[in-house]
């Protein structure tokens, strides 16, 4: 066997794999819109988006993605995802977070992408544009989707602990598609 072909070989393989991840936080990110848009129609509620494609927005994008208007509270959503599932998140107070990979089948590339330290960005929640009235609470939402395998926070100069939906970091609420639900219905 020509070692050309094993090498063509073991790139198609990395790049479907590569694929199906993409293709995987497409798919879940989809399921996301539809459970938001869901949610508002069957609760009255008013979901003002920010863009044409707001379901596929990036960790790196400053702006929020959507609005959440309920009787009670207003949700500005932004986007944050995982695209490997056996990835861990560590948030750290200060802004910083990195993912740490478990045991996966090419963890030495997948690593080189995600493994060095990224900065939240400052995220624009912008209110004031959506015509809210004023005194009206707000809650600035960071929708982990997907979901990584687990999320843990580090305080400054501290151990990691696990975390979950509902902590805070950088004055916004980390939470899951179900718990995003689950407060949205329960501020009306």
């Amino acid at each position: 066997m020509n070692p050309v072909y094993l090498i063509y070989f073991v790139l198609i393989v990395i790049a479907l794999i590569i694929l199906f991840a993409f293709v995987r936080c497409f798919f879940k990110r989809l399921k996301c819109m539809l459970s938001i848009r869901a949610m508002c129609r069957r609760n009255g509620f008013t979901l003002t988006v920010k863009h044409p494609l707001w379901f596929l927005g990036s960790r790196y994008a400053r702006r929020c993605d959507c609005i959440i208007q309920t009787p009670g509270e207003v949700f500005g959503v932004k986007l944050f995802g995982c695209l490997w599932a056996t990835k861990a998140l560590i948030l750290r107070e200060y802004g910083e977070y990195i993912f740490r990979g478990h045991a996966t089948f090419i963890k030495f590339i997948i690593d080189f992408i995600d493994s060095w330290p990224h900065m939240l960005p400052e995220y624009r929640f912008e209110f004031r544009k959506s015509g809210l009235p004023a005194g009206t609470p707000v809650r600035r939402v960071l929708l982990i989707n997907p979901m990584p395998l687990e999320i843990r926070m580090q305080p400054n100069n501290g151990q990691e602990e696990i975390s979950g939906t509902g902590d805070m970091i950088r004055g916004m609420e980390i939470a899951s598609l179900s718990h995003l639900i689950r407060i949205a219905e329960s501020a009306k």
